[in-house]
């Protein structure tokens, strides 16, 4: 029931029995495809539907990685997406990793060892490529803050087979920046402005925001956006 929006026309979730898994896949209503689920793992660590759009049949795995090191993990991700290997595939969601410390973190000291080291190794071995660094060779832009570690790092992917990519841009759209015309954008209750205590424990908690996840080398946009969800 959560996840219901008014755009949602399926949701596909494969859950976890405890905290640490999880992942739901929402498709909207102007899909023009059909989709359907072929494997959850019972740990809800990923879940894999198999698509058909315009004659093409293609197949989406959604990944929620571990935070710690997990070699079983990552041995049966390689194994189940191997067996898609000769199709189609796209591979998106949360790894808890990166792909090139260098490029994928503020911070230049990785906060462990294999950090930026399996998720690599399972792109080489199927062959799958980072569509938006495709795009953005260089840049530095990040989808996750982490205030524990005073970083900002991107571990948020979509991967994809080199012919997808070799013929249409890959998208992964999260949230629209324009809302819908039936979807009521959020505003903040300007009423609450005139309670003294409430915009003095406003003011401090934003100078908490800034001081632990504000970055020069952050884009504006990524840390406004990030800036709204804790407001809310």
């Amino acid at each position: 029931q959560k996840l219901k929006r008014a755009w949602v026309g399926q949701i596909f979730a494969a859950d976890a029995c405890h905290k640490k898994g999880g992942i739901a896949i929402l498709i909207a209503k102007s899909f023009a495809g059909t989709l359907v689920q072929i494997h959850a793992d019972p740990n809800g660590r990923y879940l894999l539907l198999k698509g058909q759009l315009q004659g093409l049949e293609f197949y989406l795995l959604g990944v929620y990685g571990p935070n710690v090191p997990d070699s079983s993990f990552w041995r049966s991700l390689t194994t189940l997406c191997s067996s898609y290997q000769d199709h189609p595939l796209i591979i998106v969601g949360d790894f808890n990793t990166v792909v090139d410390a260098s490029k994928d973190r503020s911070s230049t000291v990785s906060s462990s060892s294999w950090d930026g080291r399996d998720l690599p190794a399972l792109m080489d071995s199927l062959n799958r490529v980072n569509t938006w660094r495709l795009l953005h060779p260089t840049e530095q832009d990040y989808t996750h803050i982490s205030r524990a570690h005073g970083t900002h790092s991107r571990i948020d992917y979509v991967l994809t087979s080199p012919e997808i990519s070799d013929h249409s841009m890959i998208f992964l759209d999260l949230s629209p920046p324009h809302p819908r015309p039936f979807q009521q954008p959020w505003r903040f209750p300007t009423y609450l402005y005139q309670d003294k205590d409430f915009f003095q424990f406003l003011c401090s908690k934003w100078k908490d925001y800034v001081q632990f996840n504000f970055s020069e080398s952050l884009s504006p946009t990524t840390f406004w956006e990030a800036a709204k969800v804790v407001l809310r």
